[in-house]
């Protein structure tokens, strides 16, 4: 199964789980579930994986401060190991979340304006036709609005644990825009590449250096 298709059926069992946490008896925020909804939760799980062929998950259910309820689900994959509720998984875009927030974390410092164009932080980063490149500015990168396709840098983007995200966002040099910055929702991983490589040239850090001190520590 393509990984892809394994990260956006995991996003789909996590909207769904907001959704199942709405129902009538259960609280918003998670808090004192009923055990009938928790099976429901747990039942669903268990067939979005099995009709999508996901080998395995993990489901954490958090309030707040407060795990109240473990469940994993399925095997690995690689030697059918059972999953259990510390195995890693990719974390596919869920690492978008981090990265809004990072990006965030800097602009309310002052050192990112959610209006300047992303070519004021990546020196040298134009894209195509030049005459719009001015207008990708990092709050259409967080929207998912900039223009670039859903596939820009898709070749690249496979690489990425083996050169730097700016090397990475680098790549899409002279990509050629889809449409008018701002004006379409165009989802594409490209946009989530080029604002880690902000974080990275603005903080002086690595990303990894960067969310593991500023989130990870943080709010851990």
């Amino acid at each position: 199964m393509r990984p892809g298709r394994v990260c956006n059926s995991i996003a789909a069992v996590a909207l769904a789980l907001v959704a199942l946490s709405l129902l009538p008896g259960a609280s918003p925020a998670f808090g004192s579930i009923p055990k009938s909804t928790i099976d429901r939760i747990d039942s669903y799980v268990d067939n979005e994986l099995q009709s999508n062929g996901v080998p395995g998950a993990s489901l954490a259910i958090v309030d707040r401060d407060r795990t109240v309820h473990v469940r994993a689900f399925g095997e690995t994959g690689r030697g059918d190991q059972p999953v259990e509720a510390r195995t890693p998984f990719i974390t596919c875009s869920v690492s978008k979340s981090f990265t809004a927030l990072a990006v965030m974390q800097l602009v309310e410092g002052g050192k990112v304006d959610l209006d300047a164009p992303v070519g004021r932080y990546l020196g040298g980063f134009e894209l195509a036709p030049a005459s719009r490149s001015d207008q990708v500015t990092v709050r259409t990168l967080l929207n998912q609005t900039s223009g670039l396709a859903t596939t820009a840098g898709g070749a690249e983007m496979r690489y990425l644990d083996q050169k730097s995200i700016r090397d990475t966002a680098m790549t899409l040099n002279g990509e050629e825009l889809q449409g008018p910055p701002g004006t379409e929702f165009r989802y594409s991983n490209a946009n989530y590449v080029l604002l880690g490589a902000v974080i990275e040239e603005v903080s002086g850090e690595s990303y990894q250096d960067y969310v593991r001190r500023n989130i990870f520590a943080h709010y851990g």
